[in-house]
């Protein structure tokens, strides 16, 4: 009889475990990403540096960089999810441009938080070692937080002067392609941006622009 009592408090332990394992819909995330100097698949313009009256920017310097993000991804199939990533980094805007200067001074740059979310589908492929393979598509609200504020004089044909009051952004959506490797709870990934008809920086003549970057994730935990 204790036999019996004990195969089946095993069993039903085991039967538990592995009902809360499959009941296991979300998974966390942490991680940073490196995104590489972005490169012009179409464009009639050929250097990093743009220019915008009254500001100047610099396309690749603020766009490549390191950024840190978390993310929530649902399970809705049993190898595939659905998920929202927010991602982070500390990175120069644009340089205001003095015109009142003859040689158009360039003061320092205007620097701030600048983040971007993400609304992802990743789809795993379990190895015969419990390692998996994963391939990630999704789109992208990039470059938010990056408004900014211009005034200055403009002066009509009779010589009088008035104040141009202008407010723009950098803002721009981008689709997200990637593939991984994920060894226990660690994730290595890299992948592209494309953006297309980058709105934000048509100064450069860009049509379409790629963003590659590498990225490396930490599984949190799943509930």
């Amino acid at each position: 009889m204790k036999k019996i009592i004990v195969i089946l408090s095993i069993t039903s332990s085991i039967f538990c475990f592995a009902q809360q394992e499959r009941n296991r819909k979300f998974q966390l995330s942490a991680g940073a990403e490196y995104r590489i100097t972005p490169f012009n698949f179409k464009s009639t313009y050929d250097g990093a540096f743009s220019s915008s009256s009254p500001i100047n920017y610099n396309r690749d310097l603020q766009l490549s960089g390191l950024s840190v993000n978390i993310g929530l991804e649902w399970f809705f199939l049993s190898k595939t999810s659905f998920g929202i990533v927010q991602s982070f980094r500390y990175d120069e805007i644009y340089y205001p441009a003095r015109y009142d200067d003859p040689n158009l001074t360039i003061t320092r740059p205007v620097s701030g938080l600048i983040y971007d979310t993400e609304l992802q589908v990743k789809h795993y492929i379990p190895l015969k070692n419990g390692d998996k393979l994963f391939a990630n598509i999704g789109f992208n609200l990039m470059n938010r937080n990056t408004s900014y504020t211009t005034n200055y004089k403009q002066t009509l044909d009779d010589g009088s002067t008035f104040g141009v009051l202008t407010t723009n952004w950098f803002n721009f959506n981008a689709y997200k392609i990637g593939v991984g490797y994920q060894y226990k709870n660690l994730q290595i990934g890299a992948g592209l941006y494309v953006v297309d008809n980058p709105s934000a920086f048509v100064d450069s003549g860009t049509s379409t622009m790629g963003i590659p970057y590498f990225k490396l994730n930490y599984v949190l935990g799943s509930f």
